[in-house]
């Protein structure tokens, strides 16, 4: 009897000048076994190697941009090469452990059809003093009450305390494995992970998008990763605001009118003396303003469009 063939898997990986990383993530990804793999970096116009490092891949599909144009659209560049039932969204500083990815598509692939996705565990690479590893992410966590999306255990030593299989409210865009015709039904104008929001949140946005519409997460603990996190400060004061700024997009957005009222007058108290002070002490700060308020009517063109 003729075997059937491995699960067809394509990564979405999108590169912005992380040489450093890059070459590893890839060797990694490309020594998963257990499932027929396709890579795609989509590169936004990195000053470094970065092109050059997955060049040098024979199976990779490089994908070089003339210009930035953010996270969100970069990811939806490499997901319009893939074909197969899986994709996988993969960031460069991400590195698999062994059999991380067929952990993930064994655990898709016993669940229902409105399981969308499923989050391995990322642990950050370093260890403490006594050898033990961090969390990174087991899954976003959304909190309205403080307007910051946060990830699940992250920071905290990790002592299992997060192994058991559970579903979560989505998966972070830094490694997720998704089903493609999932991901088909979510988009909205062509669109998949929303362009607008640049870069960050734009995974939360998908993800409750994906909620409303009746989709649900796993978490896979047994399939782990590490992940080299990068928050927005250390892009710069133009992406540490707008990111800022894509916290309000994605409520006024997303969430129901009456979220909207209570979440903006529990966080006024605090929200409005951040804008303030970030405004008064960081230089390009205004990137925030620009970003909240030339993007606010799209994002409410957008909202009736997903029934919110």
């Amino acid at each position: 009897m003729t075997s059937a063939p491995p699960p067809r898997v394509t990564a979405c990986v999108v590169s912005f000048n992380n040489a450093d990383t890059l070459k590893k993530c890839l060797a990694n990804l490309l020594s998963q076994t257990g499932v027929e793999l396709d890579v795609v970096v989509f590169d936004n116009a990195s000053i470094d190697e970065s092109a050059a490092i997955a060049s040098e891949f024979e199976n990779v599909k490089l994908i070089v941009s003339k210009q930035n144009i953010g996270f969100a659209a970069g990811a939806n560049e490499a997901f319009a090469h893939c074909d197969g039932p899986y994709a996988l969204f993969c960031n460069p500083d991400v590195f698999l452990h062994p059999g991380c990815l067929s952990a993930c598509v064994k655990a898709l692939e016993k669940s229902d059809a409105n399981i969308a996705a499923a989050q391995p565990k990322l642990v950050q690479s370093g260890k403490d003093d006594q050898g033990r590893s961090r969390l990174d992410s087991t899954g976003i966590l959304l909190s309205l009450s403080n307007l910051s999306p946060r990830d699940r255990g992250r920071g905290k030593i990790d002592e299992g305390q997060y192994d058991g299989a559970t579903e979560i409210f989505g998966p972070t865009a830094a490694c997720a494995l998704w089903r493609v015709e999932a991901l088909r039904k979510c988009m909205i104008g062509g669109e998949l992970f929303d362009e607008d929001f640049f870069a960050y949140y734009e995974d939360v946005d998908l993800a409750w998008r994906a909620n409303n519409q009746g989709f649900r997460f796993l978490f896979v603990p047994e399939a782990r990763a590490a992940h080299d996190r990068k928050d927005p400060p250390f892009h710069g004061t133009r992406i540490d605001a707008i990111a800022f700024a894509n916290r309000y997009l994605l409520l006024l957005k997303n969430a129901h009118a009456t979220q909207i009222a209570l979440t903006l007058l529990k966080t006024f108290w605090w929200e409005l003396p951040r804008w303030i002070y970030k405004s008064l002490t960081q230089p390009g700060f205004s990137a925030a303003w620009k970003q909240l308020f030339w993007k606010l009517p799209k994002m409410l063109k957008k909202r009736k469009l997903i029934g919110s």
